[in-house]
C-alpha cells in the first residue's frame, strides 16, 4: 500500500455525498444497519469527512437504532486524538489489520 502525496478531500468529500444522493433517489426505503471505511486506510481521511458521511447516509436512509459504524485502520497508522475525533464523528468499532 501506498499514501498519496495529497488529496483534494473537498473534492472528494463532495463526489461520494452526490453518491449517496443518488443511491437515495435510485434505492428508497432502506434501513442501514451497519457502515464501513474500509479498504485503503480510510483511518487516514479527515474524520470531518467521516462526519459529513455519516451525517448525509442517516439523513437519506432509516438508521437502524444499533447501527454498527466502522472504521478500518493500520496498527502503524493509529493516532489517539484521531481516534476521538472519528468517535465523536459517529464511528463506534474500529477494525484493526
Amino acid at each position: 500500500s501506498h499514501v498519496r502525496e495529497s488529496v483534494e478531500q473537498d473534492h472528494w468529500r463532495a463526489c461520494l455525498l452526490a453518491e449517496l444522493e443518488w443511491m437515495a433517489a435510485h434505492i428508497p426505503n432502506r434501513t442501514l444497519t451497519s457502515i464501513f471505511f474500509g479498504g485503503g486506510t480510510p483511518s487516514l481521511m479527515p474524520p470531518s469527512t467521516a462526519a459529513a458521511l455519516i451525517d448525509r447516509a442517516t439523513a437519506l436512509f432509516t438508521a437502524s437504532p444499533n447501527i454498527e459504524i466502522t472504521l478500518e485502520a493500520n496498527p502503524t497508522s493509529v493516532e489517539a486524538d484521531t481516534f476521538a475525533a472519528f468517535k465523536a464523528a459517529g464511528i463506534n468499532r474500529v477494525s484493526l489489520g
